[in-house]
């Protein structure tokens, strides 16, 4: 399985992040169209996944595991690390518009933003 890595000085590059992710899914989607059970591998994915994720996105990620249950299951890893990524890119999208807004843009472009000053008979 082949994983990119991001890298601590990465660690809020969401494009990579995203990346690694995606990866992840089509590679377990491959998995299991090969009817390959996830009991067989899961535990050992989740060591591999994390070593590929920068220290801070890991830090986060076990926040959201459950000390209770003792293990880590593929699947929370996962929702969590969606979860995260998510979080992220709502929040890169919202100090986007934030920034739009504060330098004088109007949130969404307007119909005049489409004009070019041709007339209709040229």
């Amino acid at each position: 399985m082949k994983i990119p890595t991001v890298s601590d000085g990465d660690r809020n590059d969401l494009k990579k992040l995203r990346r690694v992710y995606d990866q992840v899914e089509s590679n377990l989607r491959s998995l299991k169209s090969l009817v390959i059970e996830l009991d067989s591998y899961g535990c050992l994915l989740i060591q591999v996944i994390l070593n590929h994720l920068p220290d801070e996105m890991r830090l986060i990620i076990s926040q959201n595991f459950d000390s209770k249950a003792g293990v880590w299951e593929l699947d929370e890893l996962l929702a969590a690390f969606k979860g995260e990524i998510e979080t992220r890119e709502r929040a890169g999208l919202f100090s986007a518009v934030f920034k739009a807004k504060r330098d004088g843009e109007s949130e969404r472009p307007s119909a005049a933003a489409l004009y070019t000053g041709a007339s209709e008979n040229s």
